[in-house]
């Protein structure tokens, strides 16, 4: 196998571009561009200014929240969640000078009795050697998770050099890289989790909290957690695994989660999105920080999600939702690539 054409496979599958289609319009060589002459930046939406939906300085915008999960996530859903659906969402109101990002939950149609919920009844435990799920979570809460960089967060993992076989990412190996391996960046993301949240007796989650603008961390004094989806081996680069960094994030060190990330990856076209996953009460020390793949919400901003409706993350297309009911989202699909077999 050449390093050139694993080079080249894995930048094509590792990095996500989304292109705009249109019809096609081949430039004049001997014409000139016109000029661009941007607007004065008042803050309002303006296809020429770079932060059209959200202000620099202070703001508010507001994430829509869908039913719907990620692939090999547990969708928590019922009839009522996705009826609810229709004004449930996350609302971010911030002020760079006073230092706080207001944040309020409203999410309608929710249990209004905890639920017992197993992976067994519906697929398998998505525990992989790297990250470990409960089996079961019965009288268990809600949290809101914040996540921004949407995959624009480099995440360096290391890979046996012989076998091709993820090792592990940085996480694991604070004292330096284990012997025999190589590196691999791959784009993620990064989460910070709200407190707890339970629905009233209406099945209506309405709750109010705060983030400090320039350090968003979580209950436990972290900046939340790092994910990206990752092959476990070379040879297959594109059968993906969901992989999050245990124990959390340090909010001093490279990893500072601050609100401008949050803004930049508006203003550059990567987005944010908002989840609710559905966690034990009290939290083993293995999901410290990070989620339960019990997802019962996701939401995107400024690109949107509308009612009725889930994201293919395989397709990237909108599919209309035909039924409403607690799942095992669909795997990625199988790895067309095999860079080992001659």
């Amino acid at each position: 196998m050449k390093k050139s054409h694993l080079f080249l496979t894995l930048s094509v599958i590792a990095g996500s571009t989304a292109i705009a289609h249109g019809p096609r319009h081949d430039p004049d060589p001997e014409t000139p561009p016109p000029a661009f002459v941007p607007r004065t930046e008042t803050g309002f939406s303006s296809i020429e200014q770079k932060w059209v939906y959200a202000h620099p300085d202070k703001g508010e915008f507001r994430v829509p929240l869908v039913v719907g999960a990620l692939p090999r996530e547990l969708n928590v859903a019922t009839p009522e969640m996705c009826e609810g659906e229709v004004d449930s969402w996350v609302n971010y109101k911030y002020d760079r000078k006073k230092n706080k990002v207001w944040v309020t939950v409203h999410i309608e149609g929710m249990p209004t009795e905890p639920p017992t919920i197993c992976y067994s009844d519906y697929q398998s435990n998505p525990s992989t050697q790297f990250n470990e799920y409960p089996d079961c979570v019965e009288d268990g809460v809600w949290q809101v998770w914040t996540i921004g960089n949407l995959f624009h967060k480099d995440m360096t993992f290391w890979y046996d050099a012989t076998t091709l076989q993820l090792l592990g990412g940085d996480d694991r190996f604070p004292n330096g890289p284990p012997a025999g391996s190589f590196p691999v960046i791959i784009p993620g993301v990064q989460m910070v989790c709200s407190p707890e949240l339970e629905p009233n007796r209406r099945g209506i989650i309405h709750s109010s909290f705060e983030y400090d603008f320039n350090n968003i961390v979580d209950m436990l004094g972290n900046a939340g957690t790092a994910a990206a989806f990752v092959p476990f081996s070379l040879c297959e680069p594109d059968r993906y695994t969901g992989y999050y960094v245990d124990g959390g994030l340090d909010p001093n060190g490279d990893d500072r989660f601050t609100f401008d990330a949050f803004l930049e990856s508006i203003w550059y076209g990567y987005g944010i999105s908002a989840a609710t996953s559905y966690e034990p009460r009290v939290k083993p020390d293995y999901l410290a920080s990070r989620d339960n793949l019990m997802i019962g919400h996701v939401g995107f901003y400024p690109q949107v999600v509308p009612p009725g409706y889930n994201l293919e993350m395989t397709s990237q297309t909108l599919k209309v939702r035909e039924t409403c009911e607690t799942h095992q989202a669909d795997p990625w699909a199988g790895p067309y690539h095999d860079l080992c077999t001659p």
